[in-house]
């Protein structure tokens, strides 16, 4: 979480102070953040991410693995798909926001940069293989994320039509 918030503190310039004049804070306090040495709440952790111009969404999916945060599973495929990208997302700010290249590259090659670009950003989910892998070059735990994966990746189902044969003639 910690790298996260260095990384987007750093990647826009923003000074301590600044920061924490705008989330109502010390200092000392964002310091501590952003050093590892102290965890912030979630309304901390979202409002660095908004003083940073990023999507706290991106971040909630670690702030929930950090804090041992059992969330339900996404109702449906398309939910489970923006929670999936979401949770790749911060995992990627975590490692300071390596390009699709250099993800390619930290995989020995083993990934393609359609293959980082369609699990960031879609369309469509990857399998779970080039999920897994994908987590593991970013360095999260994959079963943290294939439960959501899982329902991400689920078809959707055949219709059924429920007019009688009779209606057609």
């Amino acid at each position: 979480m910690a790298s996260a918030l260095s990384h987007l503190q750093r990647r826009g310039g923003y000074t301590l102070r600044r920061l924490a004049s705008d989330i109502g804070v010390h200092p000392s306090y964002i310091s501590r953040i952003l050093n590892g040495e102290r965890d912030p709440s979630w309304c901390i952790t979202a409002g660095l991410a908004v003083a940073c111009a990023a999507d706290p969404a991106d971040l909630l999916p670690l702030w929930n693995t950090v804090h041992n945060v059992a969330t339900p599973l996404p109702a449906t495929p398309a939910e489970a798909a923006d929670r999936y990208r979401a949770f790749l997302r911060g995992l990627r700010l975590s490692a300071a926001a390596p390009t699709p290249h250099a993800i390619c590259e930290a995989s020995d090659n083993t990934l393609t940069p359609t293959d980082v670009t369609r699990a960031l950003e879609g369309p469509g989910i990857p399998d779970w293989p080039t999920t897994c892998h994908l987590v593991l070059v970013l360095r999260g735990r994959p079963a943290d994320l294939h439960p959501i994966w899982r329902t991400a990746s689920t078809p959707p189902a055949a219709r059924v039509t429920t007019i009688s044969a009779g209606a057609f003639g």
